[in-house]
């Protein structure tokens, strides 16, 4: 909800991938907390599926996020690369694009591959700044 409240309710969208060895239940909760915040998600699977079947965790997230936000806007991705690309294809200016990634490295492998900047800190509440980051074009 903070998303919806800093940026409006349309203009946040989410890449997700939760651990697939974590209990059900905490997957759905994480998901559900996720759908509070954006109305767009690209989901795709972890690298490692920590035991779970191919598909499973994304099915999962998806049904939870969709049981709170029926109006959810997802789709799915092969991983992460494909997923970060939807995103971003999909996002207009001035959206956000929050993202949730395995492992650090190779996501910022992947931002500076696609020319992300760190952007200028940006004032979005009384005494709060938040660091964006643009793709060049």
């Amino acid at each position: 909800r903070t998303l919806h409240r800093l940026f409006g309710p349309d203009r946040c969208m989410a890449v997700v991938t939760l651990p697939g060895d974590r209990c059900d239940d905490l997957i759905a909760a994480s998901a559900q907390v996720i759908a509070d915040g954006v109305t767009r998600v690209v989901l795709h699977e972890d690298e490692d599926l920590r035991g779970r079947s191919p598909g499973e965790v994304a099915a999962l997230v998806e049904r939870e996020m969709r049981l709170r936000r029926p109006q959810l806007s997802a789709v799915r991705a092969a991983d992460h690369r494909e997923a970060v690309r939807i995103a971003l294809e999909t996002a207009a200016p001035g959206d956000v694009v929050l993202v949730l990634y395995e492992k650090m490295a190779p996501m910022l492998a992947l931002l500076t591959e696609l020319g992300a900047v760190p952007g200028d800190p940006a004032p979005v509440a009384t005494r709060r700044r938040m660091v964006v980051s643009s793709i060049k074009e």
